[in-house]
C-alpha cells in the first residue's frame, strides 16, 4: 500500500492546472505506421533527438551501442525506436526539471521502444514538481509498446526526510477527457530504483487495454507494478474528484517476477514497511495472473486509498507468492475504514501463497459478499498466521471457500486443513509435501506431493 502523502503524478504542467493535471496532449488520430525508413543514429542524425526530427510515421530509429546523454520526446506517431545491445540512455549529467523530467517523453500514437538502457537520472531534494522517470507516456497517446528495455539505478537521492520524493522508472498517464489505450509493457527489467512515493512501472488514470506482462522488477524501494484510479484534482481547489472516468481499467498484468520491494529504507515512509509488489489501487477490470512475487511487504494488494471508493473487479488468479513477510501475501481493501475505500465484486483463487511471518492473506477494509476467495492454498510456516482481519466488521462478509492450509482458517466454509510435512521453492514454484493431495488447489506451478504422516 502506498502513503498518501499529497503526492499526485502529474504531466507537464502548464498555467492554470492543478498539480495533477497534465497538458492533455492531442494528436491528430494518426493512421497505422507502414513500413519507413531506417535512420541510424551516427551515420543519418548525429543524436537520437536528431533522428527524432527526421523522422516520419513507420520510420525505424536504430540506436548503435553507445552512451547517450540525452533526454528525448517523441510527438510523432509511427516512430519506432531500437536500441542495439550496449545501447544506454544515460541521465547522469543531467537535471530534470519541472518541465522536461524524463529520458524519454511520448506524446503520440503507435510508438515503439525497445532494447534501450535507461539509467543515471536523478533529484538530490525533495520537490512537488520534479519527478525523475525513464520512460514517460503522456495522456491522449494510444498504441504504444516499450519492450525489452533496461531501467536502473536512478530515481531521487534521499537528503533528509521528507514525503515530497517522487520518481518512476515507467509511467503511463491517462486523464478522462484523453484517455491511453492499447498499451504494451513486456519483457523489461526495472531495478535498483528509488522511488520515494511512487512506484517503478506504473498506469495510472484512464488507461485501457494494457498488457503488463514478462518483466523482472526488482530491488526498489517502492510499489513494484501498479494500476491506478481515482487520483485526479479539481484544477481550481486541488481536491480530488474520484472520478470513474479515472481508473485504471480492462487490463493484464502477468507472467512478471517481482522480488526485493521494500520501503523499509525509503525516508517518504519513515521506516514503514508496506510496499506491493503487485498493486490495484482504485483500478476496476483487471486481470493478475501467473506473476511470481517474493521477498517484498506486500505481494498483492487490491484496494483503494480513497475514502469513498471502491476497487472493482480484479481477478487474482495463478499467482505464486513467496514470503512477502513484512505484512501479508495477499491484502484486499483499503487499511483505514475512515480514510481509504474498499473492494468490491473482486474474485481472488487458485493462487499458492507461502509466508513465514505475519499473514499469507489479511483482509482490511473489504465486507463484500461478492469478493470471492477459493480455492488457494495458504502456507503458513514459522511465526506466519494463514488469514487475519484487521478492520473487525469492515473485514467480513466475503465468500470464502474451499481453500487449503497447514493451519485451520478461521472462518469460511469446505476449507481443507492439511498437515505440512515439507515445503521448498525452486524455479520460481513451490514444491509442498502435505497430507493431501490438494486437487485443483493452489497455482499450475505448484507440486504438491502427497504423503503419509506419523506422528510416532
Amino acid at each position: 500500500m502506498r502513503k498518501n502523502a499529497g503526492y499526485v503524478v502529474s504531466s507537464l504542467m502548464i498555467a492554470g492546472f492543478a498539480f495533477m493535471c497534465s497538458t492533455g496532449f492531442c494528436c491528430k488520430a494518426g493512421a497505422a505506421a507502414n513500413d519507413g525508413n531506417t535512420i541510424t543514429v551516427g551515420s543519418d542524425a548525429s543524436t537520437i533527438a536528431e533522428a527524432i526530427d527526421k523522422a516520419s510515421n513507420g520510420d525505424t530509429i536504430v540506436i548503435p551501442k553507445g552512451n547517450y546523454s540525452e533526454q528525448l520526446k517523441i510527438e510523432k506517431d509511427g516512430v519506432k525506436l531500437v536500441g542495439e545491445e550496449g545501447a544506454v540512455l544515460n541521465g547522469a549529467d543531467l537535471t530534470p526539471t519541472k518541465e522536461d523530467y524524463a529520458m524519454i517523453n511520448v506524446h503520440a500514437k503507435n510508438v515503439s521502444i525497445t532494447g534501450l538502457e535507461i539509467t543515471g537520472l536523478s533529484q538530490d531534494h525533495p520537490s512537488m514538481d520534479v519527478k525523475p522517470m525513464g520512460i514517460y507516456v503522456d495522456a491522449g497517446s494510444d498504441g504504444i509498446s516499450i519492450s525489452k528495455c533496461k531501467i536502473h539505478d536512478m530515481g531521487v537521492k534521499y537528503t533528509e526526510e521528507s514525503e515530497y520524493y517522487n520518481a518512476h522508472g515507467i509511467l503511463v498517464y491517462g486523464q478522462p477527457e484523453a484517455p491511453v489505450n492499447g498499451v504494451s509493457i513486456t519483457g523489461n527489467e526495472i531495478y535498483n530504483m528509488t522511488l520515494g512515493n511512487s512506484e517503478a512501472l506504473v498506469v495510472n488514470g484512464n488507461v485501457g487495454d494494457f498488457d503488463i506482462s514478462g518483466n523482472y522488477v526488482h530491488n526498489c524501494d517502492n510499489i513494484g507494478i501498479d494500476a491506478i484510479g481515482y487520483e485526479r484534482t479539481d484544477p481550481e481547489t486541488g481536491e480530488l474528484l474520484l472520478l470513474e472516468t479515472d481508473r485504471a481499467h480492462d487490463g493484464k498484468i502477468h507472467d512478471n517476477t517481482v522480488v526485493g520491494i521494500s520501503s523499509a529504507k525509503n525516508m517518504t515512509y519513515f521506516g514503514d514497511a508496506c510496499a506491493d509488489g503487485i498493486y490495484v489501487d482504485g483500478g476496476k477490470d483487471i486481470d493478475i495472473f501467473n506473476n511470481y512475487v517474493s521477498d517484498s511487504d506486500i505481494g498483492i494488494e487490491i484496494a483503494t486509498e480513497h475514502h469513498g471508493t471502491a476497487t472493482t473487479g480484479i481477478e487474482v488468479y495463478n499467482n505464486t507468492l513467496v514470503e512477502n513477510n513484512n505484512l501479508a501475501g495477499i491484502v484486499i481493501g483499503g487499511c483505514n475504514p475512515e480514510e481509504n475505500g474498499e473492494a468490491k465484486a473482486c474474485h481472488i483463487y487458485n493462487n499458492t501463497v507461502l509466508n513465514t511471518d505475519n499473514n499469507c492473506i489479511s483482509i482490511q477494509n473489504a465486507h463484500d459478499e461478492e469478493n470471492v476467495i477459493e480455492k488457494n492454498i495458504f502456507i503458513a510456516a514459522n511465526e506466519a498466521e494463514v488469514y487475519y482481519e484487521e478492520c473487525g466488521d469492515n473485514s467480513k462478509g466475503n465468500t470464502i471457500r474451499n481453500n487449503a492450509s497447514n493451519q485451520k482458517m478461521k472462518v469460511g466454509e469446505d476449507n481443507i486443513t492439511f498437515k505440512l510435512i515439507g515445503v521448498s521453492t525452486e524455479n520460481n514454484a513451490i514444491k509442498l509435501e502435505a497430507t493431501e493431495e490438494l486437487k485443483g488447489l493452489g497455482a499450475d506451478s505448484t507440486q504438491v506431493i502427497p504423503m503419509d504422516f506419523n506422528e510416532d
